[in-house]
């Protein structure tokens, strides 16, 4: 989608809808659709973030994807320590066989 005004719960109501790709402007005024719609079953895939900083902003939201011109910069911020909380990196420590 590249605009969105109303009710979320129009969308959660699809049925016959399991994933929505959403433009980043309207994600970034509206990050609560992001947990709405996972917590109803919808994956949420957000494009195009180019820039570094969306891109891990999108990734601390917790999106189910990231459409990008730079798939190596994504993946590489995807799977970076740095961004991940100390919680999730305590986890991977205890859980991860080296």
């Amino acid at each position: 989608m590249n605009s969105f005004f109303g009710d979320i719960n129009k969308l959660i109501n699809k049925d016959y809808v399991d994933h929505y790709g959403l433009n980043y402007s309207i994600v970034s005024s509206n990050k609560q659709y992001i947990r709405v719609l996972q917590q109803s079953g919808k994956g949420v895939y957000v494009w195009t973030t180019n820039e570094k900083t969306i891109i891990i902003d999108m990734i601390n939201l917790n999106v189910d994807g990231v459409i990008t011109d730079y798939p190596i910069l994504t993946r590489e911020l995807v799977f970076s320590d740095s961004i991940k909380s100390e919680y999730t990196q305590l986890l991977e420590k205890v859980f991860t066989r080296n």
